[in-house]
């Protein structure tokens, strides 16, 4: 249905008899109105007047001042800040963002390039979120593409894995696809694995972190089916992550291969907790809590914040800014909660395949490293058995000797050391 503003013809043929000075009385409101402010349909039908016509659901487009149904107008975006209600219309000068599916003004309107061969169209506005690859002149997604201390250019996937050296992929390069157990345990589909990240920084130096990436994978023979070497744009030039396939906390810990990772990070002049910049990500599967990970996620982060001064002591952490950790005393524990569901959170359940503890500081002190493990496996223990049980609210009561306590019986049970978790946290004084 179309309508349009009345004429005397129209009010004529729709039988409104007109006032001494030629005004018209609205059938619809009663007010006296200009003939003019009558709003006709298709029909010839008078509807209503302008000041009534939005009892119903009448409007007038931004642009051209049409008036329409509210139902059919189509939202369109400009230059700065611009928002407008438009009629189809002037709704068919617009250009349709790729991205959020709105309808911009194509002067700001870019057609980009994709490395993939597509083309994208991208509103001024949401440009940031991409960058352009200085090898192939093709654009990405901006967290996709990594920046080459080497060649000092911003390179899409593609281009950085086809440099000469080929060790330390780029961060999106992908890895879960082999699973690890330690003799005589099973493979099950509620196992418990854990995906270790660990951030290092390799003598300042891109070449020498490539040099390390050689010696783990072909000297030390720990190839793809096992870890990767990653790069990581939030670590200093010589930055390698180091993420493993996922393992069960035994294959981690009875392994001699974070002995040997250390060892020749440090034999390389490698840091990882000096390095400032570096974390220890540790991934837990989420098929261990059998379709209670969300409950479970938030009982290891009532654990975690119940006790905030111990874990930050034991985290070794000063800087929170890529695992935000709020402390109860300052907020309540629903914000807390609400933490966990972004990528940068002590306890992130960004990943849909896993729940992440990001709290821990880079190490390459193997004690340090072995306990954190240790700890992170009980933490998933104790929050699967709790929940279980029914009894989630518990640990609000619990001390930190109390956790403390309980970790090292969930490690007993769960068959795994605790040495490395108590030394440790006798030396730290926790």
């Amino acid at each position: 249905m179309t309508y349009s503003y009345a004429t005397y013809t129209d009010v004529d043929a729709a039988g409104i008899d007109l006032t001494s000075d030629g005004r018209a009385i609205c059938p619809k409101c009663g007010d006296t109105v200009s003939v003019h402010s009558l709003i006709v349909n298709d029909n010839c039908d008078v509807v209503a007047c302008t000041g009534c016509m939005h009892e119903y659901d009448l409007t007038t487009c931004d642009e051209c001042g049409s008036i329409v149904d509210i139902e059919d107008l189509i939202e369109v975006h400009g230059p700065h800040g611009y928002t407008g209600w438009v009629c189809e219309g002037c709704a068919d000068g617009y250009v349709r963002d790729d991205v959020r599916g709105e309808l911009w003004d194509p002067c700001i309107v870019n057609e980009l390039p994709m490395c993939d061969g597509s083309t994208l169209v991208v509103a001024d506005a949401d440009l940031s979120d991409y960058a352009q690859c200085e090898r192939c002149g093709g654009w990405v997604v901006a967290e996709d593409a990594t920046y080459d201390d080497g060649s000092d250019l911003t390179l899409c996937p593609d281009c950085w894995d086809a440099r000469p050296k080929r060790h330390i992929k780029s961060y999106q390069h992908t890895y879960a696809s082999t699973y690890h157990v330690a003799p005589g345990e099973e493979r099950r589909p509620d196992t418990l694995y854990l995906g270790v990240e660990l951030e290092t920084v390799i003598d300042n130096d891109a070449d020498a972190a490539e040099d390390f990436a050689v010696r783990l994978c072909d000297v030390l023979g720990y190839g793809e089916d096992t870890l990767e070497c990653k790069h990581d744009g939030s670590l200093d030039e010589g930055g390698c992550e180091i993420v493993t396939q996922p393992m069960t906390p035994r294959a981690h810990l009875e392994r001699p291969m974070w002995a040997e990772i250390t060892r020749a990070a440090l034999d390389a002049h490698g840091t990882s907790h000096g390095a400032g910049c570096c974390g220890l990500h540790v991934h837990i599967s989420r098929d261990y809590f059998k379709g209670a990970d969300w409950a479970c996620a938030c009982i290891m982060a009532r654990l975690l914040t119940s006790q905030h001064r111990a874990w930050v002591k034991f985290s070794r952490r000063h800087n929170f800014c890529y695992c935000e950790f709020p402390d109860l005393s300052d907020t309540s524990f629903d914000t807390a909660v609400g933490y966990m569901r972004g990528k940068y959170s002590y306890v992130s359940c960004h990943c849909p395949a896993t729940i992440e503890i990001r709290l821990w500081r880079g190490t390459l002190k193997l004690q340090t490293l072995r306990a954190t493990i240790e700890a992170t496996a009980a933490l998933a223990y104790i929050a699967r058995t709790l929940h279980e049980r029914q009894l989630d609210a518990c640990v609000d009561g619990w001390s930190w000797a109390d956790q403390k306590l309980e970790i090292v019986s969930a490690l007993h049970v769960m068959g795994l050391p605790s040495a490395d978790f108590v030394a440790y946290c006798s030396e730290r004084g926790i």
